[in-house]
């Protein structure tokens, strides 16, 4: 059972002072010369687009943060026609996984595998192909905090939690439409934690340096998201090269598109590919340059 957590202005301000309030509104919601603007000022909304109320933003978590008054959350759909993601092809990589009844494991549900595992979810339900994964495993042995909400695609405003911390895993709820074998492990994914069926499993996240040098040779997805850019490597042999995530102040519209973007391709690797490189970065993108550069701004 759940119960209303009261989200108190000083929590409101720690978002704030991490995310900054100029950085949390969608640009696509704004023209083209307001992008401009918001980039140039490393994403600081311009004032006139501040004093409106209804402002758009990417996330359900902006609003039920920030006030279902001031924020207003673009839809799915809208943000996926934005990003040029076909959803009638994400549909055709969805059925090709589940005919080849891929076992998905994935290591770690923070930043990218909480949001990713969601926005999947959300293509199954709107493609109608429920259950792609034969198997569906979850690691992670972190709790969730309030510090955190801002980053992950879900109206956490109503949420079961004691003194602001939970489980992370008690977060995952929609996504078992991705498969109807779904286990939870509330523990810290190691190498002993692989199986042998390396045709049909694929590991995804972004474990330890040591668990990703024991993984070089399973198939295995490296996620990393740095600045505004993410990245899906495969295979990675460890270097200091290979992009590993970042925390502090985030541009959230360019966290969330990198991310759907991301999963939409990560989707369409599963589909695609049985044997996975070493060593190969399989997608590299931006969606601030991206869409700036669609939208024709020069510096």
């Amino acid at each position: 059972m759940t119960h209303e957590v009261k989200l108190y202005t000083a929590m409101k301000e720690e978002a704030i002072a991490r995310y900054g309030r100029s950085s949390i509104g969608n640009p696509m919601g704004y023209h083209d010369n307001d992008i401009a603007i918001m980039v140039r000022n490393n994403m600081r909304t311009p004032s006139s687009i501040m004093r409106h109320k209804n402002q758009p933003c990417i996330a359900p978590s902006i609003p039920s943060i920030m006030g279902q008054d001031w924020y207003r959350a673009d839809s799915f759909e809208s943000i996926c026609n934005h990003l040029s993601i076909s959803l009638p092809q994400v549909r055709r990589d969805m059925e090709a996984i589940k005919k080849k009844r891929i076992h998905f494991v994935q290591i770690g549900y923070g930043g990218f595998g909480i949001n990713s595992l969601h926005f999947m979810s959300l293509f199954a339900a709107r493609s109608g192909v429920y259950h792609p994964f034969e198997k569906l495993d979850v690691y992670e042995n972190d709790e969730f905090t309030f510090l955190n909400a801002m980053r992950i695609y879900k109206d956490v405003s109503k949420i079961n939690v004691n003194d602001y911390q939970m489980s992370k895993l008690l977060l995952f709820e929609e996504e078992r439409n991705l498969s109807s074998h779904v286990t939870l492990h509330d523990k810290y994914f190691k190498i002993e934690d692989t199986n042998r069926r390396k045709a049909k499993t694929v590991y995804v996240g972004a474990p330890d340096f040591d668990t990703r040098q024991a993984m070089e040779e399973k198939n295995f997805i490296f996620t990393g998201h740095s600045g505004n850019e993410v990245e899906l490597y495969s295979r990675p042999v460890i270097n200091q090269d290979v992009m590993t995530e970042t925390y502090g102040i985030i541009n959230l519209p360019w966290f969330y598109m990198n991310l759907i973007k991301a999963t939409a391709e990560l989707l369409s690797i599963l589909a695609k590919t049985d044997e996975y490189p070493k060593d190969t970065s399989l997608f590299l993108y931006s969606s601030e340059r991206s869409l700036i550069a669609e939208a024709g701004v020069t510096f």
